[in-house]
């Protein structure tokens, strides 16, 4: 799947709000694998929506969605599932982590899917995070910004062809965001993977090679 193509695509619950000057909505877009694309979105225009799309997470939309020449609702739940262990892959927002389970645990749910990182990889990353030391913390007992870079390392821990970041930085100082834009760039390359950053504002985080307002 090289190319993600949007043709006239609306969420539904924003159907009646959505701006007609948007670049996304309602309009022909399409993002290719291996280029860098910057969405600005502000509050309220569908940015996690977006996001939620992008990944087969959502599918209450008017128009089509075509993951090279296959339709994105012709496709089954595991089909999904499939794309979203090898292709696409994604830092939540809301971060999805289990608040019980560890930092090392977390990372591991993902990972050992497909087996992308040894046990001394997911060690090595961390430590490029700067979080080895709470790999065996229980993430309920950890601070946003520290829970943030747990789910930026647990999304980078698969194959992927595709990186969607939804707000992937908000809890990070700059220091931290750095570091994990570093290794976000690594791994990306190693992939030869394009990397879909939505933020409520215009970042230079990544080498943009396609910006888009929603």
């Amino acid at each position: 799947m090289q190319k993600i193509v949007f043709h006239k695509v609306v969420p539904l619950p924003i159907k009646e709000t959505f701006s007609q000057q948007s670049d996304v909505w309602g309009k022909e877009v399409a993002f290719e694998q291996g280029v860098n694309c910057h969405v600005c979105a502000p509050s309220g225009t569908g940015k996690t929506t977006l996001s939620h799309i992008l990944c087969g997470l959502r599918h209450d939309y008017d128009g089509e969605v075509l993951l090279g020449d296959v339709k994105a609702k012709s496709l089954s739940p595991d089909q999904w599932s499939a794309l979203r262990q090898t292709e696409i892959s994604i830092i939540y927002q809301d971060l999805k982590l289990l608040e019980e389970y560890s930092g090392f645990e977390n990372i591991q749910i993902k990972n050992r899917l497909t087996n992308f990182f040894t046990p001394a990889e997911i060690e090595a990353h961390a430590d490029q995070l700067g979080i080895a030391r709470l790999l065996g913390k229980a993430c309920k007992q950890m601070s946003r910004g520290e829970r943030q870079r747990v789910c930026i390392l647990r999304a980078l821990s698969q194959p992927f062809k595709w990186l969607i970041l939804d707000e992937a930085f908000s809890h990070l100082d700059e220091a931290n965001t750095n570091k994990a834009i570093a290794l976000i760039n690594e791994i990306a390359a190693r992939n030869k993977a394009g990397v879909i950053a939505c933020n409520l504002f215009e970042d230079q985080h990544f080498k943009y090679t396609q910006k888009l307002k929603l």
